[in-house]
């Protein structure tokens, strides 16, 4: 009996490191004295395409032009990276994820995934709002959510989720990562 449940915990520590290994390939948050070299390499192994969006674009004091890449998702819409680092040196200052998700179900399933990963990594965050919410019919109203955690590595990261109040709601879910403010 001992042994059957030893190999069922080994098979199930297993499993979630393979997850853990997947999400974590899909979203990195120790951008402290990373260059964007590093993440256009990072890019190439998660099969980004540079991704030129029609929205205009502000660039804060001392950064360079943005780089976006889009990643294909299975069974989810796109992710989209945005990248702003330095003009200096090329050093990341923030990384932001998004993805959009009109299913509502695959909405809060995303949400939690990311949201069990960082808490894995980084312990429990400053939490704000309610994700139950955005499972409810009335689209009428506009909603977020948001999950604070600050790093050992000296980083802020911010999972946050919205939806829009109009006609056709917008599902989005953001992670940003940037250095802790002082």
């Amino acid at each position: 009996m001992k042994k059957i449940l030893l190999v069922t915990l080994s098979i199930l520590s297993i499993l979630l490191l393979q997850v853990d290994v997947v999400l974590s390939q899909e979203i990195y948050t120790d951008i402290a004295g990373k260059k964007m070299s590093f993440f256009k390499k990072l890019e190439r192994k998660n099969k980004g395409e540079v991704y030129q969006t029609d929205g205009d674009i502000i660039i804060p004091g001392g950064m360079a032009m943005p780089i976006m890449y889009r990643r294909a998702q299975k069974d989810m819409p796109d992710l989209i990276v945005n990248y702003v680092f330095t003009e200096k040196d090329s050093l990341m200052h923030t990384v932001e994820y998004e993805w959009d998700v009109q299913n509502q179900k695959a909405f809060v399933n995303k949400y939690n995934e990311l949201l069990n990963l960082l808490t894995a990594r980084y312990g429990a965050s400053v939490s704000k709002g309610e994700l139950a919410d955005f499972l409810k019919v009335d689209g009428s109203k506009k909603l977020s959510k948001s999950d604070r955690w600050s790093t050992k590595e000296n980083a802020e990261v911010e999972l946050y989720a919205f939806r829009s109040k109009e006609y056709n709601p917008v599902y989005k879910i953001r992670l940003y990562v940037s250095p802790k403010r002082s």
